[in-house]
């Protein structure tokens, strides 16, 4: 049966939920999938993800949606990286593909915004015997023409993880500071530091952002004798990434022992690299020259990242990017709201994809 994207859209428009929380989200696909796609086998998969699977087991083509939100003001959720719409893309997508004698896994995945989600997914359908040939991913990209193609063989997003070092010194009373192993100053220099740390180390081009720190306790009787500093890594490859792991980890402890303090590492939130086959590239930009659909070859990896790379690390994948606007505001700015009008030509473009991949 046919399916009204933008219905569908509002629908998860006004349900936003945390990743490893998209339990109506999850429900609402189920039922619109079954309807979409009589023909395919609804498979629940790790936390609220599932899968839709059509058509003959041979060379199938895995198609992935993500489905949670992020935290907007207030601490609640809210879809301000367009998951809403990608989900209405794929249901889309998919009746568009009903008629199609190859085979599909289509793909709702939750947790992707913590980078657990494709992981986990792979994992479950690999217990479930659901096997596929390929994978074909894609993202909205605000800044681009509306329902542009953006296809890049090689690196497509960048490898990332999350970095927090502890660091433990002594505290005191305040009116008595000199009694105290205050981590104030390294704290404050190794702030300074960590965001050079990839240039002066020849780890280019690659990235270390400190996006968080604290001293101490909201206490004025206290002098400081604990502190954290959390920084995100990027690279546009794995092994650069391991890299710079190594170099901000090896220089931030050093620099601790020297000054007194115990450090403790932990790293967090691993995204792999997105790293497009170029074979498929080639394949879809010629798809995309042959149908007329705008298409622009990208040059560059982007620099966020998204944890599709989980499945370009297991089989041939793309993915691609779908312009939502020039004028549209950034990926999870307050401001940021999927566009509508992106549903019927971005659902077109997967579409084609999927016969040409």
């Amino acid at each position: 049966m046919s399916l009204d994207p933008l219905v569908l859209w509002r629908q998860l428009h006004s349900l936003p939920e945390h990743s490893g929380k998209e339990k109506r989200t999850s429900a609402l696909l189920r039922e619109v999938m079954a309807r979409v796609r009589p023909d395919g086998a609804i498979v629940s998969l790790s936390g609220h993800s599932f899968a839709c699977v059509a058509g003959p087991q041979d060379n199938r083509l895995l198609i992935r949606s993500d489905m949670d939100a992020v935290s907007g003001p207030g601490g609640r959720p809210s879809h301000l990286c367009g998951h809403d719409g990608h989900a209405a893309l794929l249901a889309r997508a998919a009746s568009l593909l009903s008629r199609e004698g190859r085979g599909y896994v289509f793909l709702f995945q939750g947790e992707e915004e913590t980078g657990k989600g494709g992981r986990r997914a792979l994992q479950t359908l690999s217990e479930k015997g659901v096997s596929f040939a390929a994978a074909l991913g894609f993202h909205n990209i605000p800044g681009y023409p509306l329902g542009t193609a953006l296809v890049k063989g090689g690196s497509f997003t960048q490898a990332s993880v999350g970095f927090s070092l502890h660091l433990k010194g002594e505290s005191s009373h305040a009116s008595e500071p000199q009694k105290a192993k205050n981590p104030a100053l390294l704290m404050a220099e190794l702030i300074r530091e960590i965001p050079g740390l990839p240039a002066h180390s020849g780890i280019l081009p690659s990235m270390a952002t400190v996006v968080h720190a604290r001293l101490g306790e909201e206490a004025f009787g206290v002098t400081p004798g604990e502190a954290c500093i959390y920084a995100t890594l990027r690279s546009p490859s794995d092994a650069l990434l391991e890299e710079l792991k190594e170099k901000v980890s090896s220089f931030c402890c050093e620099q601790a022992r020297r000054e007194g303090f115990f450090p403790s590492v932990r790293w967090q939130e691993f995204f792999p690299a997105v790293a497009n086959r170029e074979s498929l590239a080639v394949k879809a930009e010629k798809a995309l020259s042959s149908s007329g659909l705008p298409f622009l070859p990208l040059h560059d990896p982007f620099p966020w990242s998204e944890d599709f790379g989980w499945f370009s690390r297991e089989v041939p994948s793309l993915m691609v990017g779908l312009g939502s606007g020039e004028e549209q505001p950034p990926l999870h700015h307050p401001d940021y709201l999927f566009p509508p009008e992106l549903l019927q030509p971005g659902a077109a473009v997967l579409a084609l994809l999927a016969r040409s991949l």
